[in-house]
């Protein structure tokens, strides 16, 4: 008998809150003259992105570079290690942990969010396999990397794991991962968003 593959979205699904936002916020504390300095052109592109003008990608990786300036791959790196013991610590969701602490399962993280900090994180809580978004901290800090690890993208990576279909379920809060959701033989949902519970309301929902 195969083992189940039990696939995890990240952010308010095991964790409570949007890690990308908060990564952000706790790195301007950190460099607040950083933020002031581009802190306009930030809203700017903020609003870009609502009225469509960039698309996800875009708007992530110009967040990325504009709060990577004068910084480097090791700087990063090390906050990312403080980032990461920090979110799991608050923000785990503590019923969550029975889940992920499953013995003879195969554990998949897959995000949207930095390669540089939820690769830490799941490496911590023992995740078999991870993917997320992968981030240039090299030659263009900030920079995607390929494909932002989101929406339809999450589905193209599990499927080129080519696992059975039979074998997999799958726990996220948002629609954006509906194609994934499909895919699985059984999702379980912790919507977020009013948008979300409509939208994932024929699938059961789980009380983390």
């Amino acid at each position: 008998m195969k083992k189940k593959i039990l696939i995890f979205d990240l952010d308010h699904t095991i964790i409570s809150c949007d890690s990308f936002k908060f990564f952000l916020f706790r790195w301007y504390i950190k460099k607040p003259k950083n933020f002031f300095l581009n802190s306009l052109y930030l809203i700017i592109i903020y609003l870009f992105f609502q009225i469509n003008l960039i698309n996800r990608d875009q708007l992530k990786e110009k967040f990325l570079i504009s709060a990577f300036k004068n910084s480097n791959e090791d700087e990063i790196l090390n906050f990312s290690k403080i980032f990461a013991k920090f979110i799991i610590s608050k923000y785990l969701r503590v019923k969550s942990q029975k889940t992920l602490n499953k013995k003879n399962f195969i554990k998949i993280l897959i995000s949207a969010s930095p390669n540089f900090y939820v690769n830490i994180i799941g490496k911590i809580l023992n995740f078999d396999q991870i993917y997320s978004t992968k981030i240039d901290l090299k030659k263009k800090l900030g920079k995607i990397i390929g494909k932002n690890c989101y929406g339809y993208q999450k589905l193209i990576i599990i499927k080129k794991l080519n696992l059975k279909k039979d074998n997999l379920y799958f726990f996220t809060d948002s629609k954006s991962d509906v194609p994934l959701i499909n895919y699985c033989k059984k999702t379980y949902v912790l919507p977020n968003t009013l948008s979300d519970k409509f939208f994932l309301r024929k699938y059961e929902k789980i009380k983390w």
